[in-house]
This record gives structure tokens, sequence and C-alpha cells, in this order.
């Protein structure tokens, strides 16, 4: 059974490469009458595909542009949950020194209470 799987991706690769490399190589004035134009070159890498609403196209600058979305969306969330977290820290900061709630040893980050009588 995974011999078959595997032939059957070797032959869509192959299908998909001569699709590409095809479809690249038409003269302008065809692919201008086309519902989808193909561009392809090699060095440097650059692949086009272009419909009547979209473009997709994958190249080094595409890559590059998907890492840094990911790392500013990263940044972005955890730049986020941190201000978050601070502000509830300092909410609850307040209201235990409104109570009259002081915290002991807030160096380590454990909370002890003391309550006033």
């Amino acid at each position: 059974m995974k011999k078959y799987v595997f032939l059957i991706l070797i032959w869509l690769l192959v299908i998909f490469t001569g699709f590409v490399k095809i479809s690249s190589e038409l003269p302008d004035f065809i692919k201008d009458k086309s519902s989808i134009k193909v561009t392809y070159n090699s060095k440097p890498f650059n692949l086009k595909f272009e419909t009547s609403k979209y473009i997709i196209y994958l190249n080094n600058q595409a890559l590059t542009n998907i890492k840094n979305s990911i790392v500013n969306t990263f940044n972005y969330l955890y730049k986020k949950i941190i201000d978050e977290k601070n502000y509830i820290t300092d909410k609850i900061r307040n209201f235990l020194l409104i109570s009259n709630i002081i915290f002991v040893d807030t160096s380590t980050s454990t909370y002890g209470i003391i309550y006033f009588i």
C-alpha cells in the first residue's frame, strides 16, 4: 500500500511540474487570455499563480514574510498576555492593600497574607 501512495505522489509531482513548466513558457498573448497565469523562474526562485481575483506567489521573500508575520504575532500575543497579567496582579495588590492585608516576601513571588484586627 505504501508503494502505491509513493508512486501516486511521484506521479502528481511530475504532472504538477509539467503544468508549471509548460504554463510558464507560454507566450504572453496566450497567458493574457487564460484564466490562470503561471510564472516560474528557477534562479532566483519565483513561482506565481495569478487568477482573476487572487495572486499566489512562492519565493524567498514569501518565506521571509511568513516568518516575520509569525514572529510579530507571537511577540504581540506575548506582550498582551504580560500586560494583562500585570494589570490583574496590580488590581489584586490594590484590593489587598485597601483591605488592610499586607503581602509577605514578594521578592520570591510567594505571597503570605497578614490580617489586621
